[in-house]
């Protein structure tokens, strides 16, 4: 234990540490597949997180279907017809709707809370969610559009660099 602590002290502290972990296997076949979600694990680590993370393959959830996704158009394309327009707006207007939606979504859609997260009046954030709704093209009424647009945000960080600015 005390060689572990010297080590984990001669690490410099601006260091970033990131680790994936694979469900546990028997066998030579048990073992390629844990090092292969120990890998998927580690990738979405570093880019959902940043790093600094220790993740394991079991907690990935969404994440590891959404991973299989990537480098196919489809998911660029579904993008684009999504929250692309939303970005773009944020970008060429100095908006936060982007923000909003996401705010949005992780108080479940409560206007209420939201607005208190985001130091709005009410009626500012449902000014906001209107104009969200007239640039997507969709309706935050409608479950299937609402899945969309939390898919779509979920799928950002997973596009190159290039398509999700």
């Amino acid at each position: 234990m005390q060689v572990t602590r010297r080590r984990m002290a001669e690490i410099p502290p601006d260091t970033r540490i990131t680790v994936g972990i694979g469900w546990p296997g028997a066998r030579l076949a048990g073992l390629r597949r844990s090092f292969a979600q120990a890998q998927e694990a580690l990738t979405l680590a570093q880019t959902l997180f940043g790093g600094d993370k220790v993740l394991l393959f079991g907690d990935l959830g969404l994440y590891h279907l959404l991973c299989r996704l990537r480098g196919h158009d489809e998911m660029v394309d579904f993008y684009k017809q999504t929250l692309a327009p939303l970005v773009e707006y944020d970008a060429s207007h100095s908006t936060q709707l982007v923000s909003t939606l996401e705010a949005y979504f992780e108080h479940h859609g409560n206007v209420s809370q939201t607005a208190e997260s985001l130091y709005l009046h009410r009626n500012s954030l449902l000014y906001r969610l209107g104009h969200i709704c007239e640039i997507s093209g969709l309706d935050l009424d409608d479950a299937d559009d609402r899945f969309s647009l939390q898919l779509a945000l979920k799928l950002r960080p997973l596009l190159p660099p290039t398509q999700n600015q």
